[in-house]
């Protein structure tokens, strides 16, 4: 599959259709990778990290994903706290120091 037709991009809209958060998609081989995710920093501490993460589970799960991973800056605490919350852990190996990876299976 190519890289481009594995890529989802989301928007999410409060309820007045305007924009709060982004994030993006990439399923190969039942592996999900969260990617660009956003949350409008005049929204933020409203808890839509929390329902933007439980979001991104239920959409790898219908794009047929068995596990969905990321990459987090290490020192981004409310990034990380959100994800740990959601059932997410860390994977022991990172490319870099300052990133934390993380998955969570889905089955």
């Amino acid at each position: 599959m190519d890289a481009d037709e594995s890529l989802t991009a989301w928007m999410v809209l409060d309820e007045r259709a305007q924009p709060v958060g982004h994030f993006d998609l990439t399923v190969v081989d039942r592996i999900a990778r969260l990617g660009r995710v956003v949350i409008d920093p005049a929204q933020r501490g409203r808890g839509l990290g929390r329902e933007l993460v439980g979001l991104t589970v239920q959409t790898a799960r219908a794009l047929g994903a068995d596990e969905l991973r990321l990459n987090v800056i290490a020192d981004n605490h409310p990034a990380v706290r959100t994800y740990e919350g959601a059932g997410f852990r860390s994977l022991p190996q990172s490319a870099r120091p300052d990133v934390r990876s993380m998955t969570l299976a889905l089955h």
